[in-house]
């Protein structure tokens, strides 16, 4: 059966990164969650307050629906705004007494004990990790924003697993861009030890739909 061609970079990210949606290690030995997102602070890893805050909201409206079971009274702006202060905020995993992970204001984090985080937060931080990555991309790479949706979607996917500054690397591949030889550049950029040793089927993908400018 022909697999069905991813419809956007958000989908093409899940089946190149895979989604795990608690506290994991990565092949490389650093904190991750979600779709490849590190959260390891030796990496500069970690959550934006953004995103706490929104972990946050989720978990206190959880916590809202359980209480007024019963309770019915209780809630309200001054309520939740007393939870908020009175919980520790860390934008990297920490550990409590007991050895579990945790991350924003004391959201857990560790499977062991039934934590970890949702699909819409998971989604929320792919979203915001998508733009940041295209947002480098512009920077280093003026060509970047003049490409077509799907060829910039390839090139944002490289840099999400080999960083922004690792794109850069392929000089040859971005000249040829620039220069308008797009199936050239799309044939140079398997000539790297990213196409024939690391992930050869990921590059195979990345470099068909440089070329053709179709999602595949």
């Amino acid at each position: 059966m022909t697999r069905k061609p991813p419809e956007n970079l958000e989908e093409q990210l899940r089946m190149d990164e895979g989604e795990v949606l608690h506290f994991y290690i990565d092949h490389l030995g650093f904190q991750t969650i979600g779709v490849g997102h590190l959260i390891d602070k030796r990496r500069g890893g970690g959550i934006d307050k953004e995103t706490s805050d929104f972990i946050f909201n989720k978990d206190y409206e959880a916590f809202l629906a359980g209480a007024k079971i019963n309770w019915p009274d209780f809630g309200g702006d001054n309520s939740k705004e007393h939870v908020y202060r009175s919980l520790k905020e860390a934008l990297t995993p920490w550990q409590d007494d007991l050895g579990y992970f945790y991350i924003g204001r004391h959201h857990c984090i560790d499977k062991r004990i039934g934590g970890g985080i949702d699909k819409e937060t998971s989604a929320f931080i792919l979203q915001k990790d998508i733009k940041a990555v295209k947002a480098a991309l512009n920077i280093k790479w003026p060509k970047f924003h003049k490409l077509d949706e799907v060829r910039q979607e390839a090139f944002a996917n490289m840099a999400f697993q080999l960083g922004p500054s690792g794109v850069m690397n392929f000089r040859n591949t971005l000249s040829l861009v620039s220069a308008g030889k797009i199936q050239e550049a799309s044939k140079e950029m398997l000539h790297s030890k990213w196409a024939r040793v690391d992930t050869p089927a990921r590059a195979r993908r990345i470099s068909q739909q440089v070329a053709t400018g179709e999602r595949v």
